[in-house]
């Protein structure tokens, strides 16, 4: 049996772990509240994950009253982190409210909170490449943009509908 130390308690990592993934869970099946109530079950103060899984998920099903109760959770776990900041926003912007989208992103920025830049990784002929937002300078950024144009019809082909 693993352990969990917190607040000078013992818990059973595996049942914390288990929480976790039931709550993420949940929330991408956007059976949200259920999702919540698991998350505040945790005996000992849970990793900013499935907050982070129920804040998306109410971002995807348009549940604002409980995102922005969500994002609280994640702004005083992890306040130098912009994820937090980001799917509020994203959340104002697909109900269409501005106003609260630009008052987020001032408050981001004036608590000094920087976003990374959004990036990933390709693995071409064993060799890994990195491919940064807007970065232009890439040798093959052309081929680069040809494939990206492609893949679109490719999972349409395949059947795979986002």
């Amino acid at each position: 049996m693993l352990l969990c130390f917190n607040d000078h308690r013992i818990y059973d990592f595996w049942k914390i772990r288990t929480l976790h993934l039931w709550s993420t869970f949940l929330a991408e099946l956007a059976i949200l509240q259920e999702a919540e109530n698991m998350i505040n079950v945790i005996p000992c103060k849970p990793h900013v994950a499935p907050w982070r899984a129920l804040l998306c998920s109410c971002k995807i099903h348009g549940n604002l009253e409980m995102g922005e109760c969500n994002s609280k959770q994640i702004f005083e776990m992890v306040p130098e982190n912009a994820a937090g900041y980001m799917l509020l926003s994203n959340i104002y912007d697909a109900v269409g409210n501005t106003h609260l989208c630009e008052n987020v992103e001032q408050h981001r920025k004036a608590r000094g909170v920087k976003k990374q830049l959004g990036h990933t990784w390709i693995e071409v002929n064993n060799e890994v490449h990195t491919i940064v937002v807007d970065y232009q300078d890439h040798p093959q950024i052309s081929e680069i943009h040809a494939e990206l144009l492609r893949l679109p019809k490719l999972m349409h082909d395949a059947w795979y509908v986002p």
